[in-house]
């Protein structure tokens, strides 16, 4: 997976790797630790993508490659920067904090796991998706709108990351059965 990583990364993830990465080869990091430093905040899922591939029918890089690209569609990488960005004034926030990005990893790869059962005889990941969102039309049209509220927000709270959580758990748990 770590090998596969700059391959499986799209969009927002990719230029935020690509951006790091350019940024410690400028301070004269060797490219291969500068690479692997910059992509070591996607790895924390490596273990969790590992688990549902041995849970099912798919190879580890199927599923990251799942993981991934619904966390690019969904946005889940917008949404897990604001929980992280979020101030904490007591344990109980950093608690709270530690929770929702827990959670948020949990629901991603069960978001994967369930976009798998409509993976096709050619394997191909985004017909997938297609057919995935199609299914789910309605949940993620409901996680949608929780994530342009949060974008309207001045200042997104644990309160709202609370109920966005709780949405995207909706749209996890749906898309398993």
């Amino acid at each position: 997976l770590e090998s596969a990583q700059p391959g499986l990364l799209t969009g927002a993830a990719a230029e935020a790797v690509q951006a790091r990465y350019q940024q410690l080869t400028a301070q004269n990091v060797s490219s291969e630790l500068a690479q692997f430093v910059a992509g070591s905040q996607y790895l924390y899922a490596a273990m969790g993508i590992i688990e549902a591939s041995r849970n099912t029918e798919a190879t580890a890089l199927e599923v990251a490659e799942l993981f991934f690209r619904l966390g690019e569609k969904l946005d889940l990488d917008w949404f897990a920067a604001q929980v992280t960005a979020t101030k904490v004034e007591n344990e109980w926030q950093a608690l709270a904090r530690d929770t929702y990005l827990e959670d948020l990893e949990w629901q991603q790869r069960s978001l994967a796991v369930g976009a798998l059962k409509h993976i096709c005889e050619k394997r191909d990941a985004e017909l997938c998706i297609q057919r995935w969102m199609k299914q789910e039309e309605v949940l993620i049209t409901r996680w949608q709108n929780m994530l342009a509220e949060l974008q309207a927000a001045p200042a997104p709270d644990f309160a709202m990351f609370a109920v966005a959580n709780r949405e995207l758990l909706d749209l996890a748990q749906s898309s398993l059965h």
